[in-house]
């Protein structure tokens, strides 16, 4: 499986290379869902918030789970320090427009 990523800021090949959770299938894989985390959390945030509401490990039996964390990058929301974010914004409003550029 590879993840393949690119940007004109940013470019990954590898083999999940972004400190990623797999969780197998239980029986035959049919099918991969990835859990994207929010800004600012990471692989094993999600997955402990899912494991959680589900009320312990989440697996299927033909369903693979990715979890994978962003790359830490410059985060303008947080004055440019870095953070684990999938892509920049200039604000947190619903009316915003995406920066484009920034998206992996």
């Amino acid at each position: 499986h590879l993840l393949y990523i690119k940007s004109s800021s940013l470019s990954v090949r590898s083999k999940m290379s972004l400190n990623s959770i797999v969780v197998p299938p239980l029986k035959d894989h049919t099918a991969t869902v990835f859990f994207l985390h929010g800004s600012g959390d990471t692989a094993q945030g999600v997955k402990m918030w899912m494991d959680g509401v589900w009320g312990n490990t989440v697996a299927f039996d033909h369903i693979k789970l990715v979890y994978p964390s962003a790359p830490m990058r410059s985060y303008s929301l947080y004055n440019g320090q870095h953070s684990t974010v999938w892509f920049d914004r200039i604000d947190f409003t619903p009316n915003v427009q995406e920066h484009k550029q920034s998206v992996i």
